[in-house]
């Protein structure tokens, strides 16, 4: 199950926010598995923790926690964090290593039920940032998807 869904509905899902959103230079992609995201922006990064699913993609590849990123700060364009971020502890490193304006796309699995709840948990989550963009993807299986863009840090150029 979990490799057709990966093959099938995850690509679609990704497909569609691509569609969307239109990849930057300096891309993150948080939780990247075997690479899907990569297939269509040959410039991301991708770091996962599952050492397996990260030998299937040729993209650049490292093995990372999304709460420890191995970044130095303000150096990505956009952070892509497609169905993990609630594996997350919270969205520091994602707003430590975007640029000041660079934006975060983050989705949650939801279905037809639970898709307004779902936008609610991340704009809680991301309540400190601006608001570009909120949107659902997928059929069978669906995810509640929003853009938002980090503020300029006081101090920063």
């Amino acid at each position: 199950i979990y490799e057709d869904w990966m093959n099938n509905i995850q690509k679609e899902k990704i497909v569609e926010i691509i569609s969307i959103v239109k990849p930057g230079n300096m891309i993150l992609d948080i939780g990247g598995g075997p690479g899907f995201f990569e297939e269509y922006a040959s410039n991301a990064i991708s770091i996962d923790i599952d050492l397996i699913n990260l030998k299937k993609t040729s993209s650049k590849k490292i093995l990372a926690d999304g709460d420890n990123l191995p970044f130095k700060p303000r150096c990505f364009d956009q952070v892509f964090c497609l169905d993990t971020i609630h594996l997350l502890k919270d969205n520091r490193e994602l707003g430590r290593v975007l640029k000041d304006k660079g934006e975060a796309i983050v989705s949650l699995p939801c279905n037809r039920y639970t898709i307004g709840e779902k936008f609610k948990t991340l704009k809680e989550m991301f309540q400190d940032w601006s608001f570009k963009k909120e949107f659902f993807v997928g059929e069978k299986e669906m995810d509640a998807v929003i853009i938002c863009e980090k503020q300029q840090q006081k101090g920063s150029i």
